[in-house]
């Protein structure tokens, strides 16, 4: 599975491979809500 990476403007600074049990544990938008969390924190 590739997944996007983006930058904080939201931009796609690139693609990596992740392994099928990483997708299934680790759903984009999951990732995005911990990340987007974590901004909002600063």
């Amino acid at each position: 599975m590739k997944a996007d990476i983006l930058n904080v403007k939201g931009e796609k600074a690139g693609k990596i491979d992740l392994p099928e049990q990483f997708s299934e544990n680790y759903h984009p938008l999951i990732i995005m809500r911990a990340f987007n969390a974590a901004l909002s924190q600063k």
